[in-house]
């Protein structure tokens, strides 16, 4: 492996832990600088980097994620099905403001298997925010939510025809 490539494999690490780019160098650059030892070379850049780890404006803000969802409706209720595989309904908060119906929470990791540390997972894990706008005539008052293996059901009445004819005065 090339000094570059090692370098090029610490800028990769410092991206995947900080979730930003490593800072260009500084100066003049060039691959191997001659008068520079490489070793000292790749030293410096893996220090720089290192010292901008332990800085913690470098360090990224929190991600928010927004877990995948599927909204149903027939003539008496709306359904929002919220994919929440591995969330604790106790660690799911609904709430509704004005027509907009919002689903926030974490997804904990899980305590470690006996014996193993969890080296790569694909899974968002971490607090998550979900929004849905509701259409008018649902009675948000009444809705009902349950967590069905995994995908968080949430069940919005609607208003009835007659009562929305009543409301407006026609029929």
């Amino acid at each position: 492996m090339t000094i570059d490539q090692s370098i090029e494999h610490v800028e990769r690490l410092f991206t995947a832990v900080t979730g930003r780019s490593a800072p260009e160098l500084q100066g003049i650059y060039a691959p191997l600088n001659p008068d520079v030892d490489p070793v000292i070379h790749l030293e410096r850049r893996i220090e720089e980097l290192v010292t901008l780890l332990q800085n913690p404006a470098v360090i990224p803000p929190v991600r928010v994620w927004s877990p995948q969802l599927s909204i149903w409706e027939n003539e008496r209720e709306i359904m929002i099905k919220i994919d929440l595989a591995g969330v604790k309904k106790e660690d799911v908060d609904i709430s509704i403001r004005g027509n907009v119906l919002f689903v926030t929470g974490t997804r904990k990791p899980r305590a470690a298997d006996a014996g193993y540390t969890l080296r790569v997972t694909e899974k968002a894990i971490g607090p998550f925010q979900r929004e849905v706008i509701l259409p008018l005539g649902v009675l948000t008052a009444r809705l009902h939510s349950q967590m069905v293996d995994g995908v968080l059901e949430i069940q919005i009445p609607k208003e009835s025809d007659s009562k929305a004819l009543a409301k407006t005065g026609k029929h």
